[in-house]
């Protein structure tokens, strides 16, 4: 996971990521609801967002890096705000 993690953080240079962090689970109050690690990315923008999720080095960091670590799509959350 830190691999696929450092791979998107060497993107924020190229897409204007805002601020950027990840990390495992580490609270002893078991709130996590069965995930385990998390990362947030801050864009300045909607529209810098959406460059992100559409491109292609950030897909294929996903496919090839990301998704193969996760088990099925329902242990994913994402929120967008």
């Amino acid at each position: 996971m830190i691999n696929a993690m450092d791979k998107l953080q060497a993107l924020s240079s190229k897409l204007n990521f805002k601020n950027f962090s990840h990390g495992y689970n580490n609270s002893t109050k078991r709130l996590n609801k069965d995930f385990n690690y998390a990362f947030s990315m801050e864009f300045n923008s909607t529209a810098e967002r959406d460059n992100y999720e559409s491109d292609p080095i950030h897909i294929n960091i996903a496919k090839q890096h990301l998704l193969p670590l996760i088990n099925n799509t329902e242990s994913i959350l994402v929120f967008d705000f």
